[in-house]
């Protein structure tokens, strides 16, 4: 649960700063310091927004021991798997088909 209140507050501290550097942007006075500095926010808000929208989602999916169940029964197949085996070492290649054709058109 930590992770995931982290990520909120990353998040919106990200997306804040995104906000603050296109607000000084659209008022600044467009020279190099100015550009400077409206990159220096958008940059550090980008990878805040980022790593926080990130750790909401490591939150989302971890899974602890109690999540896990492995219902899984090797030995038991179904008989409609069974069938379906069957049908597929039965079916001829058709390298094979091929061949009978050739065989009964030369005879």
């Amino acid at each position: 649960m930590q992770k995931r209140i982290l990520g909120f507050v990353l998040a919106v501290l990200g997306f804040g700063g995104m906000a603050l550097a296109g607000y000084i942007f659209v008022t600044g006075t467009g020279g190099r310091t100015h550009l400077l500095e409206v990159t220096a926010y958008m940059i550090a808000g980008a990878i805040c927004f980022f790593s926080g929208i990130n750790y909401i989602y490591e939150s989302r999916t971890d899974f602890g021991t109690e999540h896990t169940e492995l219902n899984v029964n090797l030995d038991e197949i179904p008989p409609i798997q069974e069938q379906w085996r069957s049908i597929q070492v039965v079916k001829p290649t058709s390298s094979n088909v091929i061949t009978a054709n050739a065989m009964t058109t030369s005879a």
